[in-house]
């Protein structure tokens, strides 16, 4: 006796669950990449002023070069001590706190490395794509890292506003009594050092969250979920 295997077929249903199932594979894959959160600190919904690195555990405002956007002097450069004066005294809507990018020694140890290298095994110089300095170095590590930036190729600077090629100041001069700081190229990848009463760009970075997370993909891959559930139990009942 010959047994007959009915086809199985696909109803619309298990089609519209399959696509909803599918949505929620690809908001978890881009929840999970996601280093860069925005944040509102304006009446503005549709704008974000800030973006929390959920990596390094800052806050970086998203124009980077708030300093010639608000009109001060020779483009916003400043010395080192202006800058760090300048970050520290910084309100953005009611928002202080604020900072120049940090950079530590790449090994942990408490001296820094001042060898120069291509590879970012000191902390002089250049270093390579997706690795950086570790978080060490939080410019080095939005440049080669969240950005995925390689030297001498400044080609992604997204989500920022007025992120070019320029020098910026971190909050580290070279040993306690110094003549020097490090600075960031961000066109190129370099960290290195300079004098102290050189005038570079200042980037302000926040520790921290500042404000309370925006929904990320995974709420709404949960709602969906929900809706692929509610959809199977009504199929059933009727």
């Amino acid at each position: 006796m010959n047994t007959i295997h009915s086809p199985i077929c696909r109803s619309p249903m298990s089609r519209f669950q399959t696509a909803l199932l599918s949505a929620v594979l690809v908001l978890f894959t881009a929840s999970a990449s996601a280093a860069l959160q925005g944040r509102n600190l304006d009446a503005n919904a549709a704008t974000f002023e800030a973006y929390y690195d959920t990596v390094l555990n800052i806050t970086w405002l998203a124009d980077a070069d708030i300093a010639n956007t608000r009109g001060e002097a020779n483009e916003g450069r400043k010395s080192w001590g202006d800058a760090v004066a300048y970050a520290a005294a910084l309100n953005v809507n009611g928002i202080t706190g604020w900072r120049l990018p940090g950079v530590l020694p790449r090994d942990g140890s408490a001296v820094y490395n001042t060898a120069f290298t291509n590879n970012g095994s000191s902390d002089r110089g250049y270093a390579n794509t997706g690795v950086g300095w570790g978080t060490k170095s939080e410019l080095g590590h939005m440049f080669y890292v969240t950005l995925a930036n390689s030297a001498f190729s400044l080609t992604n600077t997204a989500p920022f506003s007025n992120l070019a090629a320029n020098d910026y100041w971190t909050n580290q001069p070279l040993g306690r009594i110094a003549t020097q700081g490090f600075f960031f190229n961000t066109g190129i990848g370099l960290q290195d050092t300079a004098s102290l009463a050189f005038t570079h760009k200042t980037w302000a970075v926040r520790d921290g969250d500042i404000s309370a997370p925006i929904p990320e993909p995974e709420t709404y891959a949960l709602m969906l979920l929900g809706l692929v559930a509610t959809a199977v139990v009504a199929r059933r009942r009727r």
